[in-house]
């Protein structure tokens, strides 16, 4: 199972793709912008970061149950945060990319 990012309708939204079937199904289809997906060491969940809430960058992770999307399970894992730094790119607003999982405890 390969999960990727894909143009769609001027949003960016990540499939799953079945290698042995070549079936592919949606994870996301927010109109938002959904990118550097990142399976959890076992392959349970996927993090990824999207622009759905506040179109702002935020950290959302996925439960995969049987090869698809657990219904309901998108869950924004970071919180709004003012940094109250001026910048000159941005705003003042922090932006969570790249997300990573701890090889440890999957969290």
């Amino acid at each position: 199972m390969v999960v990727f990012a894909r143009y769609a309708h001027d949003a960016i939204e990540l499939q799953l793709l079945d290698l042995g079937s070549g079936t592919v199904q949606p994870v996301t289809a927010n109109g938002a912008v959904n990118v550097e997906p990142r399976w959890s060491p076992d392959g349970t969940r996927i993090a990824f970061v999207s622009s759905a809430y506040n179109r702002r960058w935020h950290i959302f992770a996925v439960a995969i149950e049987a090869g698809a999307p657990a219904e309901g399970t998108i869950t924004r894992l970071t919180e709004d945060n003012d940094s109250r730094l001026p910048r000159y790119y941005y705003s003042v607003w922090d932006h969570y990319l790249s997300p990573t999982w701890s090889p440890t405890d999957g969290s």
